[in-house]
C-alpha cells in the first residue's frame, strides 16, 4: 500500500517539480513516472480486466476441463508438484486405511477414496488402479503401476499387505509423510521469509532511488552554479 502510494502520488509530484525546473530525470525516475501515469490514465480499466479476468478463470477452474488442465500444471511445477502429490498419498492412504479398518470392503473403500483426492489427474490415475485392485484383490502391485506412491511407501504397503495389516500400514504411511509435509512447509516458510524482506527492500529502495537522484542532481546543479 505504501508502495502503491509513493509511485501514484509522491514520485509524480517531486519529478513534475523537478521538471519544471528543466532538468533531466534518471532513467529509474522516468520508469516509476510511466508506470504511476500508465496507472492513473487505465486504473478503470485495469480494474474491470482484473475483475473479468478473476471471474473467468474462477468459472473456468471449475469444469472438468479446466481442472485437469491446473492440477497437470501443478505436477509440473518442482514443489508445488512435490506438495500435491504427497497430499494425495496422504488423503489415500489415510482415509483407505480408516475405512478398512471400520470394516468396509475393499472396492467401495476405494471408490470413496478416489472420490476425495483433490488433484484430478491423480485421482483419475488412481481410479484406474482402482479397477485392476478390486479385480485381483492385490492393492501394492498396482499402485507401484500409478508411479504416484514412493518405492518406500509401495513397500510398506505390500509389508502390510502380506502381514494382514494393510489397514494399520496404511495409516502409518500417511502419518509419515504428513510428517514430512509439516516439516517441509516449516523448512519453505523459515527460507523464504527472508526472500520476500529482500524482494520488499529492493522494491522500496527503487522507489526511494527514484526519488532521491532528481534530488540529488538539482543539489549538484545547485552547487556548480555557485
Amino acid at each position: 500500500m505504501i508502495a502503491a502510494f509513493l509511485v501514484t502520488f509522491v514520485v509524480p509530484r517531486i519529478a513534475g517539480t523537478f521538471e519544471k525546473g528543466g532538468s533531466v530525470l534518471p532513467l529509474p525516475t522516468r520508469i516509476l513516472m510511466a508506470m504511476s501515469s500508465f496507472i492513473k490514465n487505465y486504473y478503470i480499466f485495469i480494474f474491470i480486466a482484473v475483475i473479468v479476468i478473476g471471474i473467468t478463470l474462477t468459472y473456468w477452474s471449475r469444469t472438468d476441463g479446466g481442472k485437469k488442465i491446473i492440477d497437470r500444471i501443478k505436477l509440473k511445477i518442482p514443489i508445488v508438484g512435490y506438495f500435491a502429490r504427497m497430499s494425495a498419498i496422504v488423503q489415500f492412504c489415510s482415509t483407505l486405511g480408516m475405512l478398512l479398518e471400520s470394516g468396509v470392503n475393499l472396492a467401495e473403500s476405494l471408490d470413496i477414496v478416489c472420490s476425495i483426492v483433490d488433484n484430478k489427474i491423480l485421482s483419475d490415475t488412481l481410479r484406474e488402479a482402482r479397477d485392476k485392485i478390486v479385480k485381483e484383490g492385490k492393492i501394492s502391485k498396482y499402485l507401484k503401476q500409478t508411479k504416484i506412491f514412493p518405492p518406500m511407501a509401495i513397500y510398506l504397503i505390500r509389508t502390510g499387505e502380506e502381514s494382514g495389516q494393510l489397514d494399520k500400514m496404511l495409516i502409518t504411511v500417511a502419518q509419515n509423510y504428513e510428517s514430512d509435509l509439516q516439516d517441509l512447509t516449516t523448512t519453505l516458510s523459515a527460507q523464504l521469509d527472508p526472500l520476500l524482506l529482500l524482494l520488499m527492500a529492493a522494491v522500496v529502495g527503487f522507489i526511494v532511488l527514484s526519488i532521491m537522484l532528481p534530488i540529488v542532481n538539482m543539489t549538484q546543479l545547485a552547487m556548480k552554479g555557485l
